[in-house]
């Protein structure tokens, strides 16, 4: 049968690290000339594969991921419970994107993981472990955050990983799986974040904003690991994100624990920040730094890398701050003053009620 020969050629590749690195450089005619040459059948696409957009029935769920080098997590399937794992081969390709779901998705796109489309049961990552992260960055969203993990990824020898999915699933798996106490849910960040790193000697963890919320998970899992919350004048955050919101500051799609129905979308977004750097003010006392985005981008130079024991670079780091973070194509444009002067009186006042409280907690005494 066709979807058996398929099958067969997919183990093979599977199994062969040296022709995965072969295949990976193929666009999508040679990779399937070659896979024809490897017995696969002349005609029809692979059974499993649902063409560029959309999501197929899969292949079969493999025990443990392949063997050899490049293979890193994607996601976490929360469809299937426990959920299931994505891997995507990458090919040795460092990480260049300004968040790291772009570089996987990018990965995953290529013939060769759209072939495989491997997936392995959540217990497949038991025995993963590696080193601490140096440091680990939590934000309250749209303060600079992603410009202070590019500062530092900038760093010879450090790996940056910026708000990867796999950390943020696995949190979630966390906290709706009720059954796992709090040194499972530690293990689990820890297999996560071992795989990710990938072996690196020198690596950060830049959360979404989300994460500060399981800060106990993090603590549990690195107990040395220093750690630094960002914040920003709330209005110029709710502004921010009035303009692109993020999913995780719109209700219904991830619930941050704001209350109450029938919110606008500022509201619930307010709330949302408000609860945010709430989490973080109770969270100094285990040693957490907290840093303004008025200070950036000095304090990454001669703060925040000193405390995660890097050496500053202020050449190389510097290179990445004349351009905007998240949209490393574009000149970066300070535009607080336009933003302040924009504020209706409704956000003023959302922020005023939801966040200015937690915040003036993170603040340094006048």
């Amino acid at each position: 049968m066709p979807a058996d020969a398929w099958e067969a050629v997919r183990q093979t590749v599977l199994a062969d690290p040296a022709r995965q690195n072969e295949l990976w450089a193929l666009d999508q005619d040679a990779f399937r000339r070659r896979l024809t040459e490897l017995g696969a059948p002349a005609q029809g696409g692979w059974p499993w594969d649902p063409g560029p957009v959309g999501i197929g029935p899969g292949t079969p769920v493999l025990p443990q991921p392949p063997p050899g080098p490049g293979w890193t997590l994607s996601y976490l399937d929360s469809r299937r419970w426990p959920p299931l794992v994505h891997w995507v081969q990458t090919g040795g390709e460092p990480l260049a994107a300004p968040f790291h779901n772009h570089d996987a998705y990018s990965w995953s796109r290529r013939p060769l993981n759209r072939f495989l489309d491997v997936r392995t049961p959540f217990a497949a990552l038991a025995d993963a472990s590696g080193a601490d992260p140096a440091g680990i960055v939590f934000h309250m969203s749209r303060c600079g955050s992603t410009l202070t993990s590019r500062m530092l990824g900038a760093l010879p020898g450090v790996l940056a990983l910026s708000e990867p999915r796999a950390v943020a699933d696995v949190l979630r798996f966390n906290r709706f799986d009720r059954a796992a106490d709090d040194a499972e849910r530690a293990r689990r960040l820890r297999a996560v974040t071992a795989v990710l790193a990938g072996g690196a000697r020198s690596f950060v963890i830049k959360t979404d904003a989300l994460s500060i919320l399981d800060l106990a998970t993090f603590r549990l899992a690195f107990p040395r690991t220093p750690w630094v919350f960002l914040y920003r004048d709330p209005v110029e955050v709710l502004l921010s994100q009035q303009r692109d919101r993020a999913p995780e500051m719109t209700q219904g799609l991830v619930d941050a624990g704001a209350g109450g129905q029938g919110l606008s979308a500022d509201a619930f977004c307010a709330q949302a920040l408000g609860q945010i750097c709430a989490a973080a003010a109770d969270g100094l006392a285990q040693g957490g730094r907290a840093i303004a985005y008025d200070d950036l981008p000095d304090a990454v130079e001669t703060v925040i890398a000193p405390l995660f024991g890097l050496e500053a670079d202020p050449r190389a780091m510097r290179a990445v701050t004349g351009f905007n973070a998240r949209r490393g194509d574009q000149a970066f444009v300070d535009d607080r003053a336009a933003r302040r002067a924009a504020a209706s009186d409704e956000i003023k006042a959302l922020a005023a009620r939801w966040v200015a409280p937690a915040l003036a907690r993170l603040r340094p005494p006048a």
